[in-house]
Parts: C-alpha cells; structure tokens; sequence
C-alpha cells in the first residue's frame, strides 16, 4: 500500500505541473509511467473500478492534447483489464483502435503487446483459431526484437489453445518452455500463472497428485504477492480437484473463498463459475 500512495501522490503532483519547468513532453512521460505503475498495482490488488477510471480520464487528456501514443499505450492496459472483467467486447473494441495505431506508425513493439492481449479475449471467446493467429504473429514479432516478456506471454497463451484443445503434450511443451525463461528472470507473478497452468494440464490428464503439487505453488506464491486474481484462480483448481476425488467437504472452502475473492474483483465469469461449483456440491454429501 505505500507503494500505492507513493504512485498517487506522483499523479498529483504531476498534474498540477503544467506551468513548471518540466517542458510537456517530459512531463507527459512522466504522468504516463505513474499511471502505467497505479494500475497495475490496482489490478494486482483487485482494484479494478480505481483503475478504470484513472485509466478512462487519461486516455480522454490523451485525446485532447493529441498524444496518440500515450493513448494507445492506455487502451491497451485498459483493454487488458476489461477482458479480466469479462467485458470482452469494450475489451477488443479498444485494442483494436490501439492495434491500428500501432500499425500506422510500424511500432513493432506496440503491435505485438497489443496481438497477445486481443489473442487473450479471442480465447475467453473460445475462438481459437484466430487466438494461435495472434499469438504466432506476436511471438514472431517479439523474437525478432528479442522481447522476452511478450515472448513468455506468446508462449504461455499458445500453451492455453492448446489444453483447451485437449492437446496436452503441446502445452505442456509450451508452458516449460514459458517457465523455463520466466526461471531466470525471477518473475514470481508469472511464474505462479504458468504452476497453475501447468498444474490444470495434469488435470486434465487425470493426474490429480501433480495437479494439485502444482496449484498450491500457484496459490502459495500468488498469496505472498497479494495477487487476488491468480489467488482465486488457484483456489478454483484445487477446488476442482477436491472435487473430482469426492472430497466435497474440502472442496467447499476454497470455492466459497474463490467467490468470495471474486465479488470484490467484480468478476462476472470466476463468480459464475463458483456459484456452479457450490451449487453443484450442495447436492452432494459432503457433510
């Protein structure tokens, strides 16, 4: 939290510089990387309404003074986190306008960030082909520019088209891969990310031992980070695993915590998803 008002004191006190000394252009920088680093710091702690309204007020100041680069950069975390929100299509609608932007000034970098996040809601909207189309082109994209964090990225959610394929030697390849970079940066959020999807694959292969090996690495390290949304998402696969073994009295608490978790998030699609899980296990004997 002190790095939270740390951020927001900047933003304040940014803003009130337009007649100081900072000429514009660097000033602009500088309120673009506060704003950039408050809400990513809301969408880690969950709160996505903060984020969404600094994100929308300074797209519109970057329409009025014309800085189509800030704007695209903002609609694309925007966009991000809209998808998080389950509202994919203000999601994609915004990303395409950053996509085109991007496109008309060959920002290779822009374009490949930009291809993942719209590949991200091509996926939750079980459109697969056009999913592998973005991530391929991103990752071709990224290795040219030796862009590791959009290469994890490209990785990572090719792996997902994949298990969602039922193709689980392919994403397994993909996430080990994935983690295997994410390895030697050190990058705890991501790494717990690729735990929790490895351990969905040997879910899906029935390997609950491993399965559940690897969830509670993802739930142990996205706790210690106090990231809500991948707390709750490993909450919800262990949950299942409970589940699948007729444990249903274990498997209560950590649906009832996932939506607990996932009302203050405001996530429709994790809340729909427990509220199933529970309803599904009130008629079971778990008592």
């Amino acid at each position: 939290m002190k790095l939270l008002n740390y951020h927001i004191k900047n933003i304040l006190y940014l803003s009130r510089e337009e007649t100081s000394n900072y000429s514009i252009y660097k000033l602009d920088n500088m309120l673009f990387d506060a704003i950039s680093n408050i809400s990513e710091i809301y969408e880690l702690i969950g709160d996505w309404e903060d984020a969404i309204e600094l994100l929308e007020r300074f797209i519109l100041i970057s329409m009025k003074r014309n800085k189509k680069d800030k704007e695209a950069k903002l609609k694309n975390i925007l966009g991000v986190i809209l998808r998080q929100k389950g509202d994919y299509k203000e999601a994609l609608s915004l990303l395409e306008t950053a996509y085109n932007f991007y496109m008309s000034m060959n920002d290779k970098y822009g374009i490949s960030s930009v291809l993942t996040s719209m590949g991200n809601i091509y996926i939750n909207q079980n459109n697969y082909k056009k999913a592998m189309e973005c991530f391929q082109k991103s990752l071709k994209i990224s290795e040219k520019l030796s862009n590791k964090s959009e290469i994890n990225l490209a990785w990572n959610s090719m792996g997902n088209i994949y298990s969602k394929q039922g193709n689980h030697k392919k994403a397994m390849e993909c996430y080990k891969k994935h983690l295997e970079i994410l390895e030697e940066t050190n990058n705890k959020r991501d790494i717990a990310y690729v735990l929790g999807n490895i351990g969905t694959v040997y879910y899906e292969q029935n390997n609950y031992k491993k399965a559940m090996e690897y969830h509670k690495k993802d739930l142990d390290i996205s706790k210690k980070l106090g990231d809500k949304r991948c707390t709750s998402i490993a909450l919800g696969n262990i949950g299942n695993i409970y589940g699948e073994q007729g444990d249903y009295k274990k498997a209560m608490p950590y649906f009832k915590r996932k939506l607990e978790i996932s009302e203050e998030l405001g996530d429709k699609r994790s809340i729909s998803f427990a509220l199933g899980n529970m309803g599904y296990l009130f008629l079971m004997p778990y008592t």
